[in-house]
């Protein structure tokens, strides 16, 4: 894709009179609507405990890179530095699990190469632009619930199949309940 293909977008509004100085970000992918609902189908046969707080279908999403809040106004001059090679994937999201602070995934099987590249390539990016990247180890999944205090796993896998086409910059909107906003998508 050529430089001037890319367009800087517009600020994403936000329910107040003024938006906020600074903007919740993050990298990641949002599946199509076929597969948030076979996650979401698969979800609704667990046996979830009392006061589990499962995400909504249109917050699914799997996390590439967690910004933080960043100044709102340098948001369109990261656009391009962001736009990094990328190879169509797909993504088989199969093994639940319950990870520390009783927060349900869904993990895939494996990491496909073109993921694991894609991530690097984007931590990169982030790098140069001058941006934070967290130095832990990346472990795609996709967050099902919280506060699942006392869930026992399924015995059972999913076989979730996601036809990956692209990922986006992504704005967590400070209004309650909390909503993501996808600021640009790429490619």
């Amino acid at each position: 894709m050529s430089d001037a293909a890319l367009s800087v977008p517009p600020v994403p509004s936000v329910p107040s009179a003024a938006p906020p100085e600074r903007a919740r970000l993050f990298l990641g992918l949002l599946p199509d609507e076929a597969t948030a609902q076979a996650v979401a189908d698969f979800r609704d046969t667990w046996d979830w405990p009392a006061g589990t707080s499962p995400v909504p279908q249109d917050r699914l999403h799997v996390t590439l890179h967690f910004l933080g809040e960043l100044p709102r106004r340098e948001m369109g001059s990261w656009v391009q530095g962001l736009n990094v090679a990328f190879e169509p994937f797909e993504l088989r999201l199969q093994q639940p699990d319950l990870w520390s602070g009783h927060i349900a995934v869904l993990r895939p099987g494996s990491t496909p190469k073109p993921l694991a590249d894609l991530h690097e390539r984007l931590g990169r990016a982030l790098q140069g632009l001058g941006l934070p990247v967290l130095r832990q180890a990346f472990a795609p999944h996709m967050t099902l619930a919280y506060q699942a205090h006392g869930l026992v796993l399924p015995h059972w896998r999913a076989d979730i199949p996601w036809q990956v086409e692209g990922f986006a910059l992504i704005e967590s909107m400070p209004v309650r309940p909390t909503r993501y906003d996808a600021v640009y998508r790429y490619p």
